[in-house]
């Protein structure tokens, strides 16, 4: 999160010194490498057998420090509070995936509607901060996933205007479950697609053309969220979640995309709407710039610190689908366009980063 503010930060202060005329000098009060503060983060996510929870506790760095967001502090303790019991039975390892089971909540602590979870956590040096409740939302299922093209024009690098053609990310879901009020949405969005060699000149066992999977992160840093409760319709059909996707050789040969639907209470969305606008402000000189957002964590013997973070209840829905080149126009794969031709990684696919020669487990034709 603290990277993120750093970029914004850095692309307002290239805005001001590119401006044309004359500006007084502006002196920004960041934050140097003292100026740090707590973060807890996390979340439960939680399925009809057990809860996934995963908790960050540490110091912010640095604006100047790139070397990751967090740094992560030695605990006492960490634990969930369920429906207002606590459960120090179960220690909560530090940036780690817990998995709980959700029948030993269950059995001291019975829900009697939604689950109501908080964090609890006690740093080695004495410390104590805790959460505020948060109860688990209902998870309406995606029904379908969809793509759609488009052609727009955009600059190259010379300034001259092109017309490319772009994907985008159409979603159709029910917007609630039974008579539960309408979900307030987060998606997340990633993909692999394959990657084929160019055929050896001499068709050899020795030298067999191969096939490659490469990841794609495709929601990446952006914030993708849908408040439910902001219409009047009941379900979403064929919504852009997603725009503004490059139609290049990603796409050439097959891409599998994966989506994660998370439902978030009130709170929660509000926190990651609040993240979500200071990572794409308006873009005027006089807009309000990115501020310190809103976290639900208190030093429950220091309500004057400043925590960074935000603890929340989910649930998850996954749906994947199998891209096709030929409901894209049959995109040109990289190694058949003669103007990207590079003899390494057409020849030798395993040296892209991060890719495998295993397809995955879920691909299926």
């Amino acid at each position: 999160m603290m990277k993120k503010y750093s970029k914004i930060l850095a692309g307002l202060l290239l805005a001001l010194t590119t401006l044309p005329g004359c500006f007084d000098e502006i002196q920004l009060d960041l934050p140097t490498s003292t100026d740090r503060k707590i973060v807890v983060e996390g979340y439960v996510n939680q399925s009809e057998e057990e809860m996934e929870v995963l908790i960050t506790v540490g110091n912010s760095t640095s604006f100047d420090d790139e070397a990751g967001d967090v740094e992560l502090l030695p605990l006492e303790t960490a634990y969930l509070i369920y429906n207002e019991v606590p459960f120090p039975q179960y220690p909560l390892t530090n940036n780690t995936l817990n998995r709980l089971s959700i029948t030993d909540f269950e059995q001291v602590a019975p829900s009697s509607g939604a689950p109501v979870v908080q964090l609890f956590v006690r740093l080695a040096d004495g410390r104590i901060y805790q959460s505020a409740r948060d109860t688990l939302p209902a998870l309406p299922r995606i029904e379908n996933i969809d793509v759609g093209t488009y052609t727009r024009e955009i600059r190259n690098e010379q300034g001259i205007l092109l017309e490319r053609d772009f994907l985008e990310i159409l979603l159709s879901t029910p917007l609630q479950r039974g008579d539960s009020e309408k979900a307030l949405l987060r998606w997340e969005m990633t993909g692999v697609y394959r990657y084929v060699e160019s055929p050896p000149p001499v068709s050899s066992t020795l030298d067999p053309q191969q096939t490659c999977y490469l990841p794609d992160d495709l929601s990446g840093d952006e914030i993708l969220l849908f408040n439910g409760r902001e219409t009047t319709e009941t379900s979403l059909n064929r919504f852009p979640a997603i725009r503004n996707i490059p139609l290049n050789h990603f796409f050439a040969s097959g891409y599998y995309i994966t989506v994660l639907q998370q439902t978030l209470s009130p709170a929660a969305y509000q926190y990651w709407d609040q993240l979500r606008q200071n990572a794409n402000p308006g873009g005027g000189l006089f807009d309000p710039t990115p501020g310190t957002v809103t976290g639900n964590i208190q030093n429950i013997e220091n309500a004057e610190e400043t925590v960074l973070g935000f603890f929340y209840a989910t649930q998850t829905d996954t749906i994947r689908r199998l891209i096709r080149p030929g409901e894209l126009g049959n995109p040109q794969s990289y190694c058949a366009n003669p103007s990207n031709y590079d003899q390494e990684r057409c020849s030798e696919c395993t040296v892209l980063s991060n890719s495998t020669l295993t397809k995955p487990d879920y691909w299926i034709e």
